[in-house]
């Protein structure tokens, strides 16, 4: 794992040192790496309609895999598709192994909701972004400096 260009990598620290002593950092790396972007579309254009007839497409999720390999797909929900991908991600862990680990985070997406993404919840009045709507990256690789203790922890999915 490369961070030191800052390209593709992402930093996650806790200020609060009772409950959140662990800081997580993170980049491109492994090979169950994805960077997933979302936008919607803008306010002014309609919706796409989908094959189905009572799907209505909202947004575009795109996604780059470690390899390079990019998708991109029109959805009706961010939220929709989130949830469908956490279904297909199972973590198979070790009980004994997890156990040893003084915090319960293993990987996952780490990133950023915009505050456009209120139009996907009912609310009105939104607002079209020149950023993407949503952006994450599935973490498989992570350093985890312990904030309290010296020891640092390396992770990988």
């Amino acid at each position: 794992m490369n961070i030191a260009s800052g390209e593709v990598c992402f930093a996650c620290f806790s200020a609060d040192t009772e409950r959140g002593r662990f800081s997580y950092m993170g980049g491109r790396g492994g090979p169950l790496w994805q960077r997933i972007t979302y936008q919607m579309f803008p306010s002014t254009s309609a919706a796409v309609p989908a094959a189905s007839p009572t799907t209505v497409h909202h947004g575009v999720v795109r996604t780059e895999d470690a390899d390079g390999t990019r998708r991109e797909e029109a959805v009706p929900s961010f939220f929709c598709w989130l949830e469908k991908r956490l279904a297909q991600l199972r973590l198979s862990q070790q009980g004994s192994a997890a156990a040893k680990l003084p915090f319960d985070f293993w990987g996952g997406f780490v990133g950023y909701l915009g505050y456009e993404l209120k139009q996907e919840c009912g609310f009105a009045n939104g607002h079209d972004a020149a950023t993407p709507d949503a952006a994450m990256f599935l973490a498989d690789r992570r350093v985890i400096p312990v904030q309290i203790t010296v020891p640092y922890r390396a992770l990988a999915l």
